[in-house]
């Protein structure tokens, strides 16, 4: 039975992926950094500082791990706080019902902890997270599933009691280590994805999929 549903953000609370990837390109050009388009798109549901070893470990970059990993923290807050954001159709409508039907809500992302408050305020969604981990609190990033190991402890929940929904192959793969249900966001904006760990797979919060998980 269903008691906690664990929502990634980026690409599933908010289309922010093609935000993100403007934003990369603007710091990637700041700084003189040069990542091939080709794998980007496999920097989606990872964490900064995990994007960042990446980077760092592959190529010629002008300052160092923490500066980087600071100024990208900093930077994307602020432009995120000032880009116009919008809810996905129906979201607002699923978290209603799960409040109705006394099932709890996280959300657990790559994104820093002030990211992640910068957007559910700006969404106007605060009021439906009681619990709101990075993956910067934990000691390993998605795929590996600490952080949503750590979400279902803070909401009080054991993990084959959680519903995990995820936009990105890395956060359906910490799902299923983590023993919870996953379900495959599909977000064109989040470049192609492996769904293959995926339990189930919805192209909307109306999808009435997400009816048949929860009953």
């Amino acid at each position: 039975m269903i008691e906690a549903v664990i929502f990634d953000m980026d690409g599933v609370l908010v289309d922010s992926e093609r935000l993100h990837h403007d934003v990369d390109t603007q710091i990637y050009h700041h700084f003189g950094i040069t990542v091939p388009e080709s794998e980007r798109s496999l920097f989606v549901g990872l964490s900064v500082q995990k994007v960042y070893s990446i980077i760092c470990s592959k190529y010629p970059v002008p300052r160092d791990f923490g500066f980087l990993v600071e100024f990208d923290r900093r930077y994307r807050a602020v432009v995120f706080s000032r880009a116009p954001l919008q809810v996905p159709d129906g979201l607002k409508d699923f978290l209603e019902k799960l409040k109705k039907l006394g099932i709890k809500a996280g959300v657990a992302s790559g994104s820093s902890l002030e990211l992640i408050d910068v957007v559910l305020k700006k969404l106007h969604l605060e009021e439906y997270f009681t619990v709101r981990v990075s993956s910067e609190a934990v000691e390993r990033s998605k795929p590996f599933p600490d952080v949503f190991l750590r979400t279902a402890s803070l909401l009080a929940t054991e993990p084959e009691n959680c519903m995990v929904i995820e936009d990105s192959g890395y956060g359906l793969t910490a799902a299923r280590a983590a023993g919870m249900t996953g379900v495959g966001y599909f977000n064109p904006g989040s470049g192609i994805q492996d769904f293959t760990m995926a339990d189930h797979v919805i192209h909307s919060f109306k999808d009435p999929v997400i009816e048949t998980i929860l009953s």
